[in-house]
């Protein structure tokens, strides 16, 4: 399964739990809606678990750090510029800084 299949099947399990969530804001006593959340929640559980372990954290936290924060950022160096022409269907690339 590719990364974007992967983060597709997270994103709908985390749809899910979130709106059986909402649901439940307005249906306390609805048994079913509370089963449904917990199995989506396990779901999503899951899945971020399997999405994480074949290609990295999907959010900042205690297993991962702001380590990208000191990267250069794009206006902290040159800057490469890909303007493309449709007419001519070719690509022209222009070195821009930004300092």
């Amino acid at each position: 399964m590719t990364r974007e299949q992967m983060l597709l099947r997270v994103s709908a399990a985390q749809f899910a739990m979130w709106e059986m969530r909402v649901y439940m804001d307005t249906h306390l006593d609805n048994e079913e809606a509370r089963q449904l959340y917990k199995k989506y929640l396990r779901q999503f559980e899951e899945l971020k678990a399997e999405f994480e372990e074949k290609f990295g954290p999907l959010t900042l936290g205690e297993n991962n750090s702001d380590e990208w924060l000191k990267d250069p950022w794009p206006w902290d160096a040159d800057c490469l510029l890909l303007i493309t022409t449709t007419k001519k269907r070719r690509a022209a690339a222009l070195r821009i800084s930004l300092l």
